[in-house]
């Protein structure tokens, strides 16, 4: 019997993620929580990242109640030094990460005439350059996965924004970031195919999470979205659980709006 054929014995079609170990960077809350909590209850140990203890410890204890391992690790994505120890531990936790999903981020609304430069500058390095560092520390245990010639070993999602499809005013440099992450991870694809891992993009438009749903501060109209609702991370979660699922082995590099047919303009 092959490996393949085994693996495909193997495979539990109601917990299709049992045995894998996803790293969910920003997953106390919002978009991020409602990602790791889905891994969950389709089988993955899950390591929760953030910054707040106490939000952490509860989000790992939710995650052993399913019946999953969870670890916790506490680090400020913004800055170097404690995204590269993030990602030690991330790898250290349960041996090895199959799944990354990239979704720490913050939003601002600033003309770019007036919006300080340190502002411009923390943007930029949580919303991509953090995207970027800790997928590569991430990618060194994912290509050493000791899979079958013809199986996934690993898989990158990274959350990205439809303000990273269209520009959105008084957004550019939050847009920059997110149209960055699409390039990213088109680019990155290509170079990881080979490798086999795939590598793809969620872009949500408006979500109800604390800070950006209809009290956040992206509040406003949804005359441009014909489905007249926010989107909850449960229907980001639906996404990608989908790309995280084994059955999903030929979509790579793309950039899937969740966003309720909202309008570009």
């Amino acid at each position: 019997m092959t490996e393949n054929e085994k693996a495909s014995i193997e495979f539990n079609p109601v917990l299709p993620l049992q045995g894998k170990v996803a790293f969910v960077t920003g997953s106390t809350s919002g978009i991020g929580l409602g990602i790791a909590l889905r891994f969950a209850r389709e089988g993955a140990d899950v390591i929760v990242h953030g910054r707040d203890a106490d939000r952490a410890a509860a989000v790992r204890t939710e995650i052993e109640a399913l019946g999953r391992r969870a670890a916790v690790i506490l680090a400020d994505m913004g800055i170097a030094e404690e995204r590269e120890r993030a990602c030690k531990e991330a790898v250290t936790a349960f041996g090895h990460v199959d799944i990354l999903v990239n979704n720490a981020g913050f939003g601002t609304k600033y003309p770019l005439l007036v919006m300080p430069d340190a502002v411009i500058d923390q943007v930029l390095e949580v919303n991509l350059r953090a995207v970027i560092y800790v997928t590569k520390r991430i990618l060194k245990s994912m290509v050493k996965n000791p899979k079958g010639a013809g199986d996934i070993r690993g898989r990158i999602i990274n959350i990205s924004s439809v303000d990273g499809k269209t520009g959105r005013a008084e957004q550019s440099i939050y847009g920059a970031a997110k149209f960055g992450i699409i390039g990213f991870t088109q680019a990155l694809a290509i170079d990881l195919g080979p490798r086999k891992v795939v590598v793809n993009a969620i872009c949500p438009g408006h979500i109800d999470t604390p800070g950006w749903g209809p009290a956040g501060v992206a509040s406003r109209g949804l005359e441009g979205t014909p489905l007249r609702r926010y989107g909850t991370p449960e229907d980001v979660a639906e996404v990608a659980s989908f790309l995280a699922d084994p059955r999903n082995s030929f979509m790579t590099g793309q950039a899937i709006n969740v966003c309720g047919g909202r309008e570009f303009h």
